[in-house]
């Protein structure tokens, strides 16, 4: 039985004179020995349980320590003592074709003891047993294989943009569950020995997931960043599902916002889809647990294994026929959880904290309230939230000049909110040796060190029936600043009391952010709406005439294959009397 086939098992049958032979011998350790790997595969999995750590000992020569791994085949890799090698005497130096190489792992068996053969019909000696040891090899990082990964049921994907070298996508989970935060990711990747810079921006529009403005959108701005070959960054977008999602969410990439760059050379952007997830009443832990245990055993079987483990990455510096190890990279490990090192495991995660949740989340449990005369009182839990405020200053804003933000949502809810603002700036800590970010609230002037912000009176205007806020900045002097960033902290004291909500429309409406668009055939676009004296509530989008195109429930509509304008209808799905009117103009557009 092939180490890559474990399955289905058979074992001996003995009984009362069967005659046992050298197969029947095998197939008794093969058994054992394919039950064993099997349970290491499907129990821990592929990769280092402990130690095998390298270091370079000199240009020449690297350490591995000893340790132990679990290959994809579910074989036990045992280095017992630590080993020094000179790079060049490794297996796979000479075949290397670039200056990054990847240090490897295997599993070898070899055949030990030999001794005198009865039967000499076959050879005069065999070996009487096996040894189960281990080999190192060299391999360029590039040509490292790219296992399958069986996520595709739990995320879904959109490729942003590939280039030559880079290749940008971004990734959600498939379902998400309302009123949790989630984190939306780019993925950037060199994927070849590019040597350029890379770049992307862009705009994305999330109906019904909030970012931490309390709007619904994303602004992507990557900066330029540089990779090694075969290098993975990644950068996460945290979003607020929101309570009254529908099941069905839409997150559109605006096509037209989409820009990236290698180096100076601009990557023709695709044509990404609308990324199309769910919203479910669940806890995150019940929908982990679901969507991998779900995972049947022929999707596992096709993710597909690697026979070796990666150790490290060397960077190397070749001149002629010599050579110099430049630096020795760990982070390309992947280690197994233990069950022996979980009290270990529990012992250095004391020193840690969990950090502050980016969104908060009202506690409705009953915890927290006391009966005292006969009288229930409730204690009042804090809630917190947090985040930055940018108002642009311009070039031509002098003394006394004033500027507003544009109104933001910090996420309590409606009542009474504190909301205080501070000047945030990083600047070179001489005690740490490293930039530190610091906030200043009040008077920067009462320090004795200089503080690098401008001459600012701030003030918040909190709006306590919209859950929102405006900052107002008034320039004392004359700066050279074209950008106010200022760091923002909401703090509310839950009462307990609810707010009646009163079927009363005065005073009260709706409208779109944008009231027309323009947009190519078959191109998607989400209308966001803007709540005015009220708060923000489940909304229903319809179109008013046959063959207008398509529009989801969280409102993201898209274009039908002909030109022509097409109205939308947006009503407050409570309080249909509250309603506005959204336009798309369809345009064939020329590429």
């Amino acid at each position: 039985m092939s180490d890559n086939q474990l399955f289905p098992f058979e074992r001996n049958r003995f009984y009362a004179g069967k005659m046992l032979t050298s197969a029947d011998f095998t197939a008794e350790q093969d058994y054992f020995n394919n039950k064993r790997k099997f349970l290491n595969q499907v129990l821990f999995g592929s990769g280092i349980i402990c130690g095998m750590s390298v270091f370079n000992l000199d240009d020449l020569s690297v350490m591995i320590e000893s340790g132990v791994a679990i290959d994809g085949y579910g074989r036990e890799i045992v280095v017992d003592k630590a080993a020094v090698r000179k790079l060049s005497a490794i297996e796979g130096f000479e075949n290397l074709e670039s200056d990054r190489a990847s240090l490897c792992v295997r599993y070898r068996e070899e055949p030990v003891h030999p001794v005198y053969a009865l039967n000499k019909s076959a050879q005069d000696y065999e070996c009487n047993h096996i040894s189960e040891g281990y080999e190192l090899f060299l391999m360029d990082t590039v040509a490292v294989e790219s296992v399958y990964e069986p996520d595709q049921e739990f995320l879904a994907k959109s490729v942003l943009a590939a280039g030559d070298g880079y290749i940008a996508e971004l990734s959600v989970p498939v379902t998400v569950c309302r009123g949790r935060g989630i984190n939306l990711f780019l993925k950037i990747t060199n994927k070849k020995e590019s040597t350029d810079s890379f770049h992307l921006s862009c705009r994305i529009q999330t109906p019904e997931l909030l970012n931490s403005q309390g709007t619904h959108e994303l602004l992507i701005d990557t900066g330029y960043i540089m990779l090694s070959p075969g290098e993975e960054k990644y950068f996460p977008y945290p979003l607020q599902v929101q309570e009254s999602a529908h099941d069905d969410i839409n997150i559109v990439i605006e096509t037209d916002s989409l820009q990236a760059f290698e180096g100076d050379k601009k990557i023709e952007a695709g044509n990404p889809v609308p990324i199309k997830i769910n919203a479910a009443s669940v806890l995150p832990e019940e929908l982990i647990t679901r969507e991998v245990g779900k995972l049947s055993l022929e999707m596992q079987n096709l993710a597909g294994v690697r026979e070796y483990i990666r150790l490290a990455d060397i960077h190397l510096e070749r001149t002629g026929g010599n050579y110099l190890i430049v630096s020795v990279e760990e982070g390309v490990k992947i280690y197994l959880q233990a069950p022996s090192q979980a009290e270990k495991r529990r012992e250095y995660e004391r020193y840690f904290c969990e950090d502050t949740a980016f969104f908060p989340v009202a506690d409705n449990s009953e915890m927290g309230k006391k009966e005292q005369d006969g009288r229930v009182e409730t204690s009042c839990s804090p809630m917190i939230a947090t985040g930055t405020v940018e108002i642009p200053l311009g070039d031509k804003m002098r003394k006394g000049d004033v500027r507003y933000s544009g109104e933001i949502m910090h996420g309590l809810g409606k009542g009474n909110v504190f909301v205080n603002v501070g000047f945030e700036y990083v600047k070179e800590d001489n005690t740490m040796g490293k930039p530190c970010k610091s906030v200043v609230y009040g008077n920067p002037d009462l320090f004795k060190e200089k503080v690098p912000v401008s001459k600012v009176e701030t003030a918040v205007k909190v709006l306590n029936e919209k859950g929102s806020f405006v900052v107002a900045a008034k320039l004392l002097k004359d700066t050279g600043f074209f950008i106010l960033t200022l760091r923002w902290v909401a703090i509310k004291a839950d009462s307990g009391d609810e707010l009646d909500r009163i079927g009363y429309y005065t005073g009260k409406s709706i409208s779109p952010e944008k009231t027309t668009v323009v947009l190519g055939t078959k191109e998607s676009f989400y209308f966001n709406v803007r709540f005015h004296n009220m708060e923000p509530c489940s909304v229903t989008y319809e179109l008013t005439e046959p063959g207008s195109g398509e529009i989801t429930l969280d409102g993201v509509y898209t274009a039908p294959a002909r030109e022509g304008v097409y109205e939308i209808r947006i009503f407050c799905t409570d309080m249909p009397v509250l309603c506005t009117y959204a336009y798309a103009v369809v345009k064939n557009k020329i590429k």
